[in-house]
């Protein structure tokens, strides 16, 4: 008897036992027979519904190992990389190899080779950097935007299945996390299999130990360097594969190491050869270091060739400078960074000695540096550098490249507090962004929102995200660009006015969790370009096709919105004209853009008044006047080289560190 069968018995015989005798059936008892039948129909159906939910449980609770297993084996998946280009591909992941691998009627590469498809259906675990589940990415939101088009036409998904949110899932992987895999799954269950199981398995990858991790990566170059996939390297095939790791060495030395390295005895062709593991202790027997070799005999027991915790001490106090390290915290280090079973009985090898140098402990910076904000955060908003980054949502060339939200997640991860937000009037009644002019893709400022800004904002840090507008819109796609800023950003948008008297810009650490928005607001009748002349950004918007030149289209600023007027608080924009009209009329919440090739002519010329101004100012200093100043270099034939060097040097800022 099923679960359901068994609830359904239970209530039926407490539906008895309830039941009034048959003495009793007199016509005022009725509406209270009544009363309990509705309850009873009412109570069947919430059991119903819990059950449901309880099988869904029963499903989602499997033991990792189970849901491992589940990933181990595989299934069909839709990979989806368009509007119409859907593949159903068999995935699995392949445990020896730690990677994700797919397979087609094409080619199947358990290995992680390419095959026709393209190295993208073999991704090693190691290269995954998230795992997105429902639609966050491009090509997500294309396809379901075209979908619910459809629907609204009465159209089909013709033989893909019917795109919902709840199957999909996309794995982001490659370096810097540009490369993204979109899979649809056949039921929820399987996609959340799919993310709990590869989220597991990733952050199992990336908690090995620095040094194992680098094996890793080592064994991917061995299989790189195995041309003929025989599983071995012969000493010529080693010394060729270690020359492109840049390791230099002595043939003699390596020879000896490479033989003492080979304990399989494995030949081929009557040559020596090592297996992967075999090269992966060559490769660091040729780095180990006589210097560090000779500090760990100093301190090691000279009979056992070990070190106790009370050696590791006198180490950290007589080298390190460690006085305060005792017994106790010795032994910690040791269970931390020895490898072999030695440390239970209290001793660290020489390997684990290298382990615990080569940590972030004794990293030449200070370690809680890296990861811990030390520096004071009180001071004004003008007083810090501030990593920005310029036309954020192109992923490629800047006239014909692809718009992306993948920009805005890529820069926010890194840690940048700028970003950029190209605006125009979008066919739907929804801004877009994308490259004015060119031929660069279009993408939503609402998935931009909803995807990126929202979700990563402050996942790298606390301290407050630009986002610096170029108003291309039209009125009412000014209040819509509001609206989804209110909507989806919600309290992390900051929207209270700064006073009229405000002297002193806030400090990131008052604007901390919060997102500035940072727009010029023209008064009456006063009109400004876009692309002023000390703002080179984006002095490059179209390419003449007559003949190819570079040219700059200027347009006046349409009328500004009410609402988006309320919205530019903290940093508003601001014309630089010079630092005579900036002391006299600017506000300390005014923010100018000025050109590489000027902002470095006004520091030549006006050192004192430049750090006095950008101290009080937060000042956005652009690269665009690279490509203008190139192009008339190859024109003219200058020397490029010397343009570039110069173009390049970084300009000094009143800040604090």
């Amino acid at each position: 008897m099923g679960a359901w069968e068994q609830c359904h018995a239970s209530i039926q015989m407490q539906a008895s036992a309830a039941r009034p005798s048959h003495s009793v059936t007199s016509r005022a008892r009725q509406p209270h027979i009544r009363s309990l039948a509705l309850w009873l129909a009412n109570t069947l159906t919430l059991l119903r519904n819990d059950i449901e939910e309880y099988d869904k449980v029963l499903v989602r609770n499997c033991s990792m190992e189970e849901v491992v297993q589940k990933i181990q084996e595989g299934c069909p998946l839709w990979k989806v990389r368009g509007v119409n280009k859907w593949f159903q591909r068999h995935y699995k992941v392949d445990i020896d190899n730690m990677c994700l691998v797919g397979e087609s009627k094409k080619w199947w590469s358990p290995g992680g080779g390419v095959g026709s498809e393209g190295a993208e259906n073999a991704v090693p675990l190691v290269e995954i950097t998230e795992i997105r589940e429902g639609w966050k990415t491009d090509t997500f939101n294309k396809v379901s935007s075209h979908t619910e088009k459809l629907k609204e036409k009465g159209g089909g998904a013709g033989d893909e299945p019917v795109l919902e949110e709840n199957k999909c899932f996309s794995i982001i992987h490659g370096q810097g996390g540009r490369d993204v895999l979109d899979l649809v799954a056949s039921t929820e269950e399987e996609r959340d299999a799919w993310v709990t199981g590869l989220s597991h398995l990733v952050q199992s990858v990336k908690a090995l130990h620095e040094e194992k991790q680098y094996d890793v990566w080592l064994r991917k170059q061995f299989e790189e360097a195995d041309k003929d996939n025989n599983g071995s390297l012969n000493f010529s095939e080693c010394c060729a594969l270690l020359k492109q790791l840049n390791i230099k060495m002595d043939k003699i030395h390596a020879k000896k190491l490479f033989n003492q390295a080979n304990t399989s005895k494995q030949k081929r062709d009557g040559e020596q050869v090592l297996e992967v593991e075999e090269f992966v202790a060559f490769y660091h027997a040729l780095l180990k270091m006589p210097e560090v070799e000779k500090l760990y005999k100093k301190y090691c027991s000279e009979k056992t060739g070990l070190m106790s915790a009370d050696q590791l001490c006198a180490f950290l106090h007589k080298e390190q400078g460690l006085t305060d390290y005792d017994h106790s915290q010795a032994t910690k280090l040791m269970n931390e960074f020895e490898i072999s079973n030695l440390k239970d009985q209290g001793y660290m090898t020489q390997d684990g000695f290298y382990h615990l140098l080569l940590s972030d402990m004794f990293d030449v910076f200070n370690c809680n540096h890296q990861n811990e904000i030390h520096q004071d955060m009180n001071q004004p908003l003008s007083h810090y550098f501030i990593d920005s980054s310029h036309n954020t949502y192109l992923t490629g060339h800047q006239l014909a490249g692809e718009s992306s939200v993948e920009g805005y997640i890529s820069a926010l991860k890194r840690g940048c507090r700028l970003l950029e937000l190209d605006l125009w009037d979008g066919d739907d009644g929804e801004p877009i962004i994308y490259h004015g002019h060119t031929l660069t893709s279009k993408i939503t400022l609402a998935d931009v929102l909803r995807d990126g800004i929202k979700l990563y904002a402050f996942e790298a840090s606390p301290y407050p995200v630009i986002l610096s507008i170029e108003n291309h819109l039209s009125l009412d796609q000014q209040r819509t660009m509001v609206k989804l800023m209110k909507d989806i950003l919600g309290d992390m948008l900051a929207t209270d006015p700064v006073p009229d008297d405000i002297t002193v810009i806030p400090s990131p650490e008052a604007l901390k969790n919060k997102i500035i928005v940072r727009a010029k607001k023209p008064k009456g009748s006063e009109v400004e370009d876009d692309d002023e002349d000390d703002d080179d950004q984006d002095s490059i918007d179209y390419i003449d096709s007559d003949d190819g030149a570079a040219q700059s289209k200027k347009k006046p600023h349409k009328p500004l919105a009410p609402e988006l007027r309320q919205i530019v608080n903290v940093l508003e924009g601001k014309k630089f004209l010079n630092f005579q009209d900036a002391f006299e009329t600017y506000k300390c919440v005014n923010t100018p853009s000025i050109g590489e090739t000027k902002a470095k002519g006004l520091f030549e010329s006006y050192p004192d008044d430049f750090l006095k101004f950008t101290e009080g100012h937060v000042t956005k200093r652009s690269r665009g006047s690279v490509s203008r100043e190139l192009l008339s270099s190859m024109k003219s034939g200058s020397d490029v080289s010397s343009i570039l060097a110069d173009l390049f040097l970084s300009l000094p800022c009143a800040g604090v560190e």
